[in-house]
C-alpha cells in the first residue's frame, strides 16, 4: 500500500496481487496445468503415429487446459473451482459437511474444570489460556496447528464519517505510525487484526443507556421532555464494536524468547503480556481508546455471536446474560452449503475482500462499515507486518521484474496495458516509500454477512455488494468454502498465507 499526499488529501494505492511465473503473470499452478495439458497431447500425438486422430487429441488436450486456466465460470476459472468441487465432493461423502457441539453433553470433572469441546475443523484445536492484562484476565488463545497465540483488546478510536478530512488523515497517519513502529520493533507480533462487528441496536437500548445513567443535577421538566421525544422519535440504529487482535506467530526466534522467559505456556504468556501491553500503549497514544481486553467468557461470546447474532456480545458493566464458557464458543450445529453456512438456525455468508485499482481516500471503507444500515456483518482487515528493509528488498525484486516484461512486451511489440501502467506506477511510490522509512504490509480484508432466512441473506449479500462497489471494493464470494471463510473474521487473526 502506498500513499500521496502533496497539496491534497491523502490518496491510498493498494496494489494488487501478482504472481511471476514463465508464462507471465500466472500461477505456479496455472503453469503446471499448462504444461501438462502440452505435454499429454504431445504423448497422444507420439502415440497415434502421426494419425489424424494424435493431432485431435492434440488439440482437444491444449483447449483443455487452456480453458482450465483461463475461461471463468460463475466469477471463477475451473482451475479455482476444481480443488473446491472436489474437497466438498469428499466432505459430503464423508459427512464432515456439518457439525455438532458436544457441549451440552460434555460436562465437568470432579474438580470441577469444564471438559473441552473440538471446535469445528476448519477451526482446528484450539487452546485457551489467561494472561494479566491491567488488572483483569486476557484470554490468549493457542492455535495448536501453527503454534500461533492471539489475544483481543476492544477499542474506540475516531468513527467514519463523524470528523472532517483533516481529523481523518491525521489518524490514519497515526495508525500507519503505530504499524510502522510494530514492524521494525525487537516485538515478536507479526500480525495484526481489525475487527468490525456491525448489528442492528434495539429501540429500547438508549433509553436503557439514559436510565442507567442518572443525574440529580438535571431538571425534572427537562428529564420528562426528552423522555416525550424519545417515545416520539423511535429510530433504528447500528450497534458498532471495534477489536483489535494481536497475533504473535511461530518461529525460531519466539522460541528462544519463550526459553529465556521460563518455557513452557508460562514462557509463552509472559512473553504475550509484554507484547499486549507495548500494542495497547501503542494503540493510546495513536488516539484509541482500550475499552477493555477481552476475557474468556468476552472471546467466546464474540466468536459465539458470529455465527449465533443472538448471542450479544455485550460485556459492559450492568449487560445482562448469561457467562460462556470456551467450549460454547462454538455453535450448537452447523451445515455447510454451496452458498452460505447455516448455523444455529442463522445463514452466513462470507467474502474475500480485491483491493480497488484505483487511488481512493482515508474514509473510502464508510460505505461498507457504516452505510449499510440494518445487516448484520464483521469486516476484518488482516495486516502481517513487514520490516522496512525486508520490504525494499521485495520493492526491488517487484520493479526488476516489472522492468524485465515491460521490456520484453515492447521486443514483442504489445501495447501496453493501462493496468499495468498503473501498476507500475504504484510500485515506484511503494519503492519510494519504503526507501524514506516506512515499512511494508500485505493486507487482506473479508467481509462475513448473516442473516435469518437464506432468502433475507440473499438480500443482504446485494447490499453489501452495493455498499462494497461504492467503495471501489469488488467482493468474491466463497462458494463451497464458506465454513472455512467464516474463520478469517473470527479473533484468531488469519486469512494470509
Amino acid at each position: 500500500m502506498t500513499t500521496t499526499a502533496a497539496d491534497g488529501p491523502r490518496v491510498y494505492s493498494l496494489g494488487q496481487t501478482t504472481h511471476r511465473s514463465l508464462l507471465g503473470r500466472r500461477e505456479p499452478g496455472e503453469v503446471v496445468v499448462l504444461c501438462l495439458g502440452i505435454a499429454t497431447g504431445v504423448l497422444f500425438a507420439i502415440a497415434s503415429g502421426g494419425q489424424p486422430v494424435g493431432f485431435v487429441l492434440l488439440a482437444a488436450s491444449i483447449l483443455t487446459a487452456l480453458t482450465v486456466v483461463f475461461v471463468p465460470l460463475r466469477g471463477r476459472t475451473l482451475y479455482r473451482w476444481l480443488p473446491l468441487d472436489v474437497r466438498h465432493a469428499r466432505q459430503k461423502r464423508a459427512g464432515t459437511l456439518s457439525y455438532r457441539s458436544g457441549s451440552y453433553e460434555a460436562g465437568f470433572l470432579l474438580d470441577g474444570t469444564p471438559v473441552d469441546v473440538p471446535p469445528p475443523s476448519p477451526v482446528g484445536p484450539v487452546k485457551w489460556m489467561s494472561i494479566p492484562f491491567r488488572g483483569e484476565p486476557l484470554a490468549v488463545l493457542l492455535s495448536q496447528t501453527d503454534g500461533a497465540l492471539t489475544a483481543t483488546i476492544e477499542v474506540e478510536g475516531p468513527g467514519h464519517g463523524l470528523f472532517d478530512g483533516p481529523e481523518l488523515e491525521a489518524s490514519h497517519a497515526r495508525w500507519g505510525s503505530l504499524l510502522r513502529e510494530l514492524a521494525n520493533s525487537e516485538g515478536f507480533l507479526d500480525r495484526v487484526a481489525q475487527i468490525t462487528r456491525t448489528s442492528p441496536s434495539r429501540s429500547s437500548s438508549h433509553a436503557a443507556w439514559v436510565d442507567g445513567r442518572p443525574d440529580a443535577g438535571i431538571p425534572t421538566e427537562l428529564i420528562q421532555s426528552y423522555e416525550d421525544l424519545q417515545v416520539r422519535v423511535t429510530t433504528s440504529t447500528d450497534s458498532h464494536r471495534n477489536y483489535v487482535v494481536a497475533r504473535m506467530g511461530a518461529g525460531e526466534a519466539r522460541a528462544k524468547a519463550v526459553k529465556l522467559a521460563g518455557g513452557g505456556d508460562a514462557g509463552l504468556c509472559a512473553l504475550m503480556v509484554r507484547e499486549v501491553e507495548a500494542l495497547a500503549d501503542r494503540l493510546e497514544d495513536a488516539g484509541f481508546r482500550v475499552v477493555s481486553g477481552l476475557d474468556a467468557a468476552a472471546t467466546a461470546e464474540l466468536i459465539r455471536s458470529t455465527y449465533d447474532p443472538d448471542i450479544a456480545a455485550d460485556r459492559s458493566p450492568g449487560s445482562a446474560g448469561i457467562t460462556l464458557l470456551p467450549r460454547d464458543a462454538w455453535p450448537r450445529h452447523s451445515h455447510a452449503g454451496r452458498e452460505h453456512l447455516e448455523a444455529d438456525g442463522w445463514f452466513h455468508a462470507s467474502a474475500a475482500v480485491r483491493w480497488p485499482t484505483v487511488g481512493v481516500g482515508v474514509g473510502f471503507l464508510t460505505p461498507l462499515l457504516v452505510q449499510c444500515p440494518g445487516i448484520i456483518r464483521t469486516v476484518c482487515v488482516v495486516t502481517e507486518l513487514v520490516p522496512t528493509d525486508v520490504a525494499m528488498r521485495e520493492a526491488l525484486s517487484d520493479l526488476t521484474h516489472e522492468t524485465a516484461e515491460r521490456r520484453r512486451s515492447e521486443k514483442a511489440g504489445e501495447v501496453d496495458d493501462p493496468r499495468r501502467l498503473v501498476q507500475a506506477g504504484t510500485m515506484n511510490q511503494r519503492a519510494a516509500d519504503v526507501a524514506q522509512g516506512a515499512a511494508g504490509a500485505r493486507i487482506v480484508a473479508y467481509v462475513s454477512v448473516s442473516a435469518a432466512s437464506s432468502d433475507a441473506l440473499e438480500g443482504a449479500k446485494r447490499r453489501v455488494r452495493t455498499a462494497a462497489a461504492r467503495a471501489w471494493l469488488a467482493l468474491e464470494w466463497c462458494d463451497k468454502e464458506h465454513d472455512r471463510a467464516i474463520v478469517n473474521v473470527l479473533p484468531l487473526g488469519r486469512g494470509l498465507r
